[in-house]
């Protein structure tokens, strides 16, 4: 039976491109698939001196479930519980899947990596004339004795537009208008409208003839009683951010990786679909060699 699942497993991975189906030898002859032992084999002759061909090759080496020597029905049950089990999992995962931390810790690095890749290549721009884009920034970080006080953290920049309800996050060092106003040149496109609240490093785009701007002052009203203008939509998605990030046990270089992963899985709602878009992507990241 688990020769069987393993199998399957393997048929599964092949049909999303995660691990080949078929190897060359480097004798330059086709290998033959072992399914027993999942490697690829090749004990042909050479013509000319009678020597027989030695080569072998695990089906997982130079890909993404090669990283580990778990069983591929382990790695592919863990990798799911990642994608659809919400913070704090990975106690649960361990009890699940029967593995040591370590290894839930590995793989969920592993996870998030293929995020940020993702993440990055995706580096679209948003808007364009007839376009409404909200902007915002927050900073995670710890906070001290429950004041709201914030010591230490990180600056993130978001846009959300409406109606697609695309988004987009970028880690800043700070939230100057110098800083802002580059990241909004580079992906905020010419002829969008932008709303945001009334902080002074947005003042810029109150002279800057590319975009047309609105701006609300929270401190008077959540909507601008003129304008009707408000930031609703990605006040509500920092929040999706913050409850989607672990508070706790969080490691404050693993953050962008966190954000990542957020950002990943809003793409994918639906549960079931996810480890399909997730191989995917995982097949794009290590395409198998």
């Amino acid at each position: 039976r688990m020769a069987t699942e393993e199998k399957n497993i393997v048929e599964f991975l092949q049909i999303h491109g995660c691990i080949l189906s078929e190897k060359l030898c480097t004798c330059g002859q086709p290998c033959t698939l072992n399914a027993n032992e999942n490697r690829f084999r090749c004990r042909r002759r050479n013509n000319d001196n009678g020597v027989r061909c030695n080569f072998s090759s695990s089906i997982r080496k130079n890909t993404f479930f090669g990283q580990s020597k778990l069983s591929l029905s382990k790695l592919l049950e863990m990798v799911t519980c990642w994608l659809t089990l919400p913070h704090p999992r990975q106690g649960l995962i361990m009890s699940m899947v029967k593995v040591h931390d370590h290894a839930v810790v590995d793989w969920s690095n592993f996870c998030r990596g293929i995020c940020i890749n993702i993440m990055i290549s995706r580096n679209y721009t948003l808007g364009g004339p007839g376009m409404i884009v909200e902007i915002d920034e927050a900073k995670f970080g710890k906070r001290k004795y429950n004041t709201g006080r914030v010591l230490r953290g990180q600056w993130v920049f978001g846009c959300f537009e409406r109606g697609t309800k695309k988004c987009f996050f970028e880690p800043v060092e700070n939230r100057t208008a110098a800083t802002l106003m580059s990241v909004i040149r580079d992906r905020i496109l010419p002829g969008t409208t932008i709303i945001s609240d009334s902080w002074r490093g947005y003042d810029p785009l109150l002279s800057d003839r590319d975009y047309e701007y609105l701006r609300v002052n929270h401190s008077l009203n959540f909507v601008d009683p003129t304008s009707g203008a408000h930031t609703q939509h990605i006040e509500r998605m920092w929040r999706e951010v913050r409850n989607g990030i672990p508070r706790f046990g969080r490691q404050e270089d693993h953050f962008y990786g966190y954000l990542a992963e957020f950002y990943w899985k809003r793409q994918y709602p639906d549960l079931n679909k996810r480890l399909h878009y997730f191989l995917k992507d995982v097949a794009s990241e290590y395409p198998p060699q």
